[in-house]
This record gives structure tokens, sequence and C-alpha cells, in this order.
């Protein structure tokens, strides 16, 4: 007469398993693959407790993408291809860097390598849009201008090749603060920076640099935009951002200048 033996199965650690899972993701950005075979099918047993630590799991448990791209281009332009994001395809990385261009939380920029993106907080270091046929219309007449001097033994004027020195620059910028302070003063109404801006003739970064140092001046208050996809995408390129990652796209009298209480 035989005797059959069960044997019982090992009680899993949920926490244990779920404090590996954490430390792994917190360091690496995803489960990596040398651990995922052998922590995967807790997943489904601890999807809310990772969900609620922000992590995104479906068949491995990762910092979110958006977050990875973030900060993958918060120091520069990145080729999509190079990014080094945890836990991800490359079909997952390419639409999450589309959906986060098309929320104006990445730009597009053309570099040597390729076509990469950056993040908008690094703005103020591109030309933008609007201003690229110019820039292209001036760098056009300099190269002309350097070749003639170069194949007649003389030089160029920093003016003519559309070089400025850092005290030009200054001026510049002073003279737009200054141009928009007294166009904000004279309205009774809040004005739209898109229109403002450009109707102050400088270019959108000068520009934008202008208004942000003149409302850390108190000349003037700057707000931002009101509705959800109110700014069309040229539009969008004149208004600087706020510290919230709003666009701000309204300039008002400064309170400290009108006497209205904040």
């Amino acid at each position: 007469m035989g005797y059959g033996f069960v044997m019982a199965k090992a009680k899993v650690d949920v926490e244990g398993v779920f404090e590996r899972i954490d430390a792994l993701v917190r360091q690496h950005g995803a489960i990596p693959k040398a651990e995922l075979r052998a922590l995967r099918k807790h997943l489904p047993a601890l999807l809310s407790r990772l969900k609620a630590h922000g992590y995104e799991v479906g068949t491995n448990a990762r910092v979110p993408i958006a977050d990875q791209v973030a900060r993958a281009t918060s120091g520069g332009p990145k080729l999509i291809n190079t990014m080094d994001i945890a836990g991800a395809s490359a079909r997952e990385i390419k639409e999450a860097v589309a959906d986060m261009v098309s929320r104006g939380v990445l730009i597009r920029v053309a570099t040597d390598a390729g076509v990469g993106v950056l993040a908008n907080s690094k703005r103020e270091s591109v030309v933008e849009s609007a201003d690229l046929a110019s820039l292209l219309a001036r760098l056009t007449a300099a190269q002309r201008l350097v070749r003639k001097a170069i194949a007649t033994g003389s030089t160029v004027l920093q003016t003519d090749a559309g070089l400025s020195s850092p005290t030009q620059v200054a001026s510049s910028s002073e003279s737009l603060m200054i141009e928009i302070a007294r166009r904000v003063a004279a309205s009774a109404t809040p004005l739209r920076v898109p229109e403002l801006l450009r109707a102050c003739n400088g270019s959108s970064v000068e520009s934008k640099r202008a208004l942000l140092d003149g409302a850390r001046r108190g000349l003037f208050a700057l707000q931002p935009e009101s509705g959800m996809g109110r700014l069309s995408p040229h539009d969008a390129d004149w208004c600087p951002q706020g510290p919230d990652g709003t666009l701000l796209s309204w300039v008002i009298a400064s309170p400290r200048r009108t006497g209205a209480r904040t």
C-alpha cells in the first residue's frame, strides 16, 4: 500500500516581492530582464500598489515613459533612437515622444546628427519656428558677404555679418522691455502676448526675454492662458512658459504700479 504526499506550496512573501520590485524600478527605471522572469508573475497581484507608487505596469513595471523621456531631454537635444528608456519598446518611445511634442512638453530640434527632441523648459536656447525664415535670410546674406570679403582680401562689419556684441543685445532687450511696458500702461485692458510682442518688432526669443525681465522688475504682470487649445502653434511660440508649465499669454498692469490688491 502506497502513501501519497502533497507538497504544500511555499507562501509568497508579498511585501518582500513588492519591496524588491520597487527597489529595482527606482534604480533602473524598470525591472531588468535578468530579474523580470521571476518577478513578472507577481505583477497582477501588485498592480494597484505599483500604480499607487506612480509606476506603469504591463508585462513589466517601470517609471512612466513620459517621465523618463523628460529626464533624458532635460540636458539637451536627444535623438529618439538614442534615448535610454527602461522597459519600453521602440514603438512605445516613439508614440510617447509624439504625444509630448503635440502637447508642447517637447520641442523638435534639428541637429547635425538628425532631428531630435528637447524639453520645453530649455526653450530659451532654441530659435523659435517663427524666426527661422528671417534667420535663413540673414545667414544667406552674411554668407554671400563673407565669401566676397575672402575673395577680395577684405573683411566685413559685425553688424553686416549679423553679429552683435553683448552690449548691443542688452540694449535691444532693454528697448523692447520699455516698449512693452509703454503699451501695457496705455491699455485699459489686458493684452495678448503674441499680438503685443509681434507689434514690438523683435524676434520671439528676445521679445520673450524682455517680457520676462520686465515682469521680474514689476513693470507689468503675466497671466496664464485661461482656456484649453485657444492658442495656435504659431501664437504659442511667442508665449513664455510659467513655473507650472502653462503658457503665459496675457500681460496686465502690475498690481504694484496700479495700487491694486494682490
